[in-house]
């Protein structure tokens, strides 16, 4: 199950997500990974927390200024905690 990760720093979110069994990461899959991002506090999520997923699953993690990437991930009104989507 998909734990709630907004509001936490990435490292964090990184281990909350791994006691879990599912993979955090950020929006840029060739960024850096989250444990090195440190203290940004994750605003967005997906999939939603409380979802059901299979063990290892990526949960994608936004971070304020963040922009969800345009292929192969969920747009910004689909994840948790987003308000807005800049078109």
């Amino acid at each position: 199950m998909v734990p709630d990760l907004v509001g936490l720093t990435a490292r964090e979110a990184h281990n909350r997500a791994y006691y879990a069994g599912v993979l955090a990461c950020g929006v840029d899959p060739d960024g850096p990974p989250l444990v090195v991002i440190g203290a940004k506090v994750v605003t967005a999520q997906h999939p939603a927390p409380g979802t059901v997923v299979e063990r290892r699953a990526f949960v994608t993690v936004l971070f304020a200024g963040d922009r969800a990437p345009l292929h192969g991930a969920p747009d910004n009104d689909r994840l948790s905690g987003a308000s807005e989507v800049d078109e």
